[in-house]
């Protein structure tokens, strides 16, 4: 799970993103691909033992919106494991190629 918090027009998602989830500019890409990569890469050394799941979700203006799904205005409720976004969309992926096409990039990750 990666968290961040900041200022409008501060970076954050940029420092996400990179330029628009393309992993073609390496020197540019952002915490998504980076972490994608690194954890699929270490999957490998365990294979079939994971399954890796992904949500996109923004809050924006106090409202949870579904960044896979285009679900708006969504809400939180506490439950025994602790706070979940209701309705949330979750898609299990295979790769990080799969896992960032999901989430509308386009990869050519070596």
């Amino acid at each position: 799970s990666v968290f961040t918090y900041g200022q409008t027009s501060s970076g954050k998602t940029w420092t996400m993103k990179g330029d628009e989830l393309d992993s073609k500019k390496h020197a540019n890409n952002g915490l998504i691909i980076h972490s994608l990569r690194a954890l699929f890469d270490e999957n490998l050394i365990l294979p079939n033992l994971l399954q890796i799941r992904v949500s996109y979700f923004e809050i924006y203006n106090e409202k949870i919106n579904d960044l896979l799904s285009k679900k708006k205005n969504l809400e939180i409720r506490t439950t025994k494991e602790g706070p979940v976004i209701q309705d949330l969309s979750e898609v299990s992926v295979n790769s990080a190629k799969e896992a960032i096409e999901k989430l509308g990039g386009s990869v050519n990750i070596a």
